[in-house]
């Protein structure tokens, strides 16, 4: 539950009305071409050099979300859940927690808001995990 609020203060922290950068390429991915993946990346912290990130979609229909807080002495933490996926949004699903949303695109998946959007502030571009397998 921390990862999720701390998740959701950097994005409020970070959330503006200046234009979304471009992100060229975004193509849903469909579901047969994402379960059994894994996304690694460096989100970004309110309060800290980044949020090192791993999220993997097993075959079963469920997902981990491993998140180790850089520079910091708070640990590693873990969530893990169901997800699916329709026009190549998946969403994770956290149980008695706010989930994710992840839009899959070729070799990528960007993190999009609580409405289903793409991030559109200075921190944008950042918030995008690229397929490890």
């Amino acid at each position: 539950m921390k990862t999720s609020i701390i998740l959701a203060v950097a994005v409020l922290i970070g959330a503006c009305n200046k234009p979304a950068p471009v992100m060229d390429k975004v193509v849903p991915a469909d579901h047969t071409s994402v379960v059994g993946e894994t996304y690694t990346g460096i989100l970004p912290a309110a309060d800290g050099p980044g949020i090192k990130t791993t999220v993997v979609l097993f075959p079963n229909g469920t997902f981990t979300w491993t998140s180790e807080y850089l520079g910091k002495a708070y640990g590693v933490f873990e969530d893990s859940g169901t997800y699916t996926v329709e026009n190549g949004v998946a969403t994770l699903t956290i149980p008695q927690q706010e989930g994710y949303y992840l839009k899959l695109s070729d070799g990528q998946a960007f993190l999009l808001d609580q409405d289903k959007q793409l991030i559109s502030n200075d921190l944008a571009g950042q918030y995008v995990l690229k397929k490890t397998n």
